[in-house]
């Protein structure tokens, strides 16, 4: 009777635990864009992510999104982003860019900015499109900006914007 009580009182540890798992994957949401193919995904490499890119959404959201350019230089693994984020007129910030490559969560992109803030604050989890990028914040997958790919930022952004050194003073 005492090992039919004992065995009862295991089960009723264990059986509880039985459903649970550590590796379940967070299901990220489905998102669309009017005029971007995202069904066929890209082989994420220097080359294939090096161009200018603009942010269409940031975390999915149809909200206000900033206008933001990012120009990824393949050959010199440098960056340069236009955005106009909290001000009124566009600022050029540059650095350097790497890529690097995670078995469980895919490529990995990070920067390093070529003034004082050093690293950017994340690193993104990147998922590539033949016209489209999504930036997913590596440990935040409701952190998420998609851009799109253009040909070049446009003229009035280049002129316009603020240098590094002019936008620190």
């Amino acid at each position: 009777m005492k090992s039919i009580l004992k065995l009862m009182m295991l089960a009723l540890l264990v059986i509880p635990f039985q459903g649970c798992s550590d590796d379940d994957e967070a299901m990220l949401p489905v998102v669309t864009i009017p005029g971007v193919d995202m069904s066929v995904p890209v082989e994420v490499t220097p080359n294939n992510i090096a161009g200018v890119w603009k942010l269409q959404r940031w975390s999915g959201s149809d909200q206000y999104t900033p206008e933001v350019y990012l120009e990824l230089i393949r050959r010199d693994r440098k960056f340069n982003i236009y955005e106009n984020y909290g001000s009124m007129y566009p600022r050029l910030v540059t650095g350097t860019f790497s890529l690097e490559s995670d078995y469980y969560k895919g490529a990995i992109l990070k920067g390093k900015y070529n003034h004082s803030s050093g690293n950017w604050n994340n690193d993104y989890i990147v998922s590539l499109y033949a016209n489209a990028m999504i930036l997913t914040v590596d440990g935040d997958a409701t952190d998420v900006q998609i851009f799109v790919r253009v040909s070049e930022v446009p003229a009035d952004i280049k002129d316009n914007a603020l240098s590094p050194v002019d936008s620190e003073e």
